[in-house]
């Protein structure tokens, strides 16, 4: 699962009341952060953004034993 996908689930399952916005990079300069919080939220999500995400789940599982809940249940339980 894509990191969009899971932050999707996440908010599907822990609150389906929220919204995720989608909002250009250009953006963070005009929220009205410090020009510090500003540099490194955007530092970030350009880190985020170029991530190749490699689905490792099934050695991951190998190893540790398949997953007794759910992510979607894991998200409920949070609540």
């Amino acid at each position: 699962m894509s990191f969009p996908e899971a932050a999707r689930r996440f908010i599907h399952n822990f609150n389906p009341d929220i919204t995720i916005e989608h909002y250009p990079i250009e953006a963070i300069r005009q929220m009205g952060l410090p020009e510090e919080q500003a540099e490194f939220m955007e530092h970030m999500m350009l880190f985020v953004d170029q991530l190749a995400e490699q689905p490792i789940q099934d050695e991951s599982w190998k190893i540790l034993g398949a997953p007794k809940l759910s992510f979607d249940e894991f998200v409920k339980q949070l609540k």
